[in-house]
């Protein structure tokens, strides 16, 4: 009797297999019919990269992770390769990046790229911050942008030191320094940026056409709190900088993270060029409220670079790319970084929102652990009166 139910034990798991073989062949896997396969240190939130892929990238990557489970529970490396769709020896490498899972994370499954998380670039970073702090003092690095403290680093320096190393010591550095106790209570708050710049993620409308994003950004400096960063889907440029504004205007009305210093905060503001009255009446207004010396109107260089200075090139899995900002360039030259698979709307707004909420989490909680005398709930504070201002004649 005991063999018997062994064998049908047996027979029902061949039939399991077989089902999801011909599944995976037939390009109709779903996550949900394989979840319980995997191993339980793979955990939701290192498959949630496949939420914002494509349909056919997704399908590429629910094979491989398939056939690598088949693998695992005795299938040939040649029939394995076959169900992930890959050569045997491309096989094995993503046998080889899987048992490295906890170092390279999953999503080398939607290529055969992946990097590891190692000590290598973070000793880099380290030694480059060394000779920044060597050439700057901590006080006088606060103020600087990334550039001039390149600058004058590099100046110092006989050899030639590569920028994005330098930029990213350099900005790793005057974070540190702005976080510092005493200083950041002096100088949060006291400046506003509001940019407008393309990030490397594709969209593709209903009717099949795609363009890139572009993000309307309000960042508080001192602290890189991104208060509002709205996407630019079925908007103009201007209404959605305008949005984005009256979205941080209201979030720091309603949640708190502002502080009183006796005057409206400083913005610098890059705004698109206008496309209706509308947008041009929005132009007036923001020049009027904040200076014109304070705003950049024009110019096709001018976008994305003081977002490149405060938060950095790189923003999670996204690419800033001020210079394909209204050209909607979706080569993957320009977009490199993340979104060769062009996204619909619901799919944007969720990878966004949650770039935007892992971006903001640890500086939300170190300004909730400062000594910042921020204001309460309701009130009005520096950023949030110049914020209105900014789009609201009246204020």
């Amino acid at each position: 009797m005991q063999i018997k139910t062994q064998a049908r034990a047996e027979q029902g798991a061949e039939g399991h297999w077989a089902f999801l073989d011909e599944l995976c062949l037939a390009g109709k896997l779903q996550l949900a019919l394989i979840r319980r396969e995997l191993p339980s240190d793979v955990t939701a939130d290192d498959l949630r990269f496949t939420d914002t892929l494509s349909a056919t990238k997704k399908q590429l990557v629910l094979r491989r992770l398939y056939a690598i489970v088949r693998s695992e529970n005795g299938l040939p490396a040649a029939d394995a390769s076959r169900l992930a769709d890959v050569t045997v020896p491309n096989f094995y490498r993503l046998k080889r990046l899987w048992t490295d899972r906890r170092n390279v994370g999953l999503t080398f499954l939607s290529g055969y790229s992946a990097r590891k998380v190692g000590k290598p670039a973070t000793d880099r970073l380290t030694v480059w911050e060394k000779k920044v702090s060597e050439v700057i003092g901590s006080q006088d690095i606060v103020a600087l942008s990334v550039k001039e403290i390149s600058k004058r680093v590099q100046e110092a320096e006989a050899t030639k030191i590569p920028t994005y190393t330098l930029d990213a010591a350099a900005r790793s550095l005057r974070q540190r320094a702005r976080n510092a106790p005493g200083v950041l209570e002096r100088i949060y708050g006291a400046r506003v940026l509001i940019d407008y710049s393309a990030v490397s993620l594709v969209h593709v409308r209903r009717d099949g056409t795609t363009s890139l994003v572009e993000v309307a950004w309000v960042i508080e400096e001192a602290s890189q709190l991104i208060l509002a960063a709205f996407m630019a889907i079925d908007r103009t440029p201007c209404e959605t900088q305008r949005t984005a504004i009256s979205a941080a205007s209201k979030k720091l009305y309603r949640s708190g993270p502002d502080i009183w210093r006796g005057s409206p905060s400083r913005i610098s503001a890059i705004v698109p060029d206008p496309r209706s009255d509308a947008d041009r009446r929005y132009v007036e207004t923001i020049i009027s409220a904040v200076g014109a010396e304070s705003v950049a109107a024009a110019g096709v260089r001018r976008f994305g670079r003081s977002t490149l200075d405060v938060i950095g090139p790189v923003w999670g899995r996204i690419k800033i790319i001020p210079r394909a900002t209204l050209t909607e360039e979706t080569s993957a030259a320009s977009v490199r970084a993340y979104g060769r698979d062009a996204l619909d709307t619901e799919s944007l707004q969720r990878f966004f929102g949650d770039a935007v909420r892992a971006h903001n989490r640890p500086i939300e909680s170190a300004l909730r652990a400062s000594s910042l005398e921020l204001c309460d709930q309701r009130e009005r504070g520096s950023m949030q009166l110049a914020l209105s201002a900014a789009i609201n004649p009246s204020q």
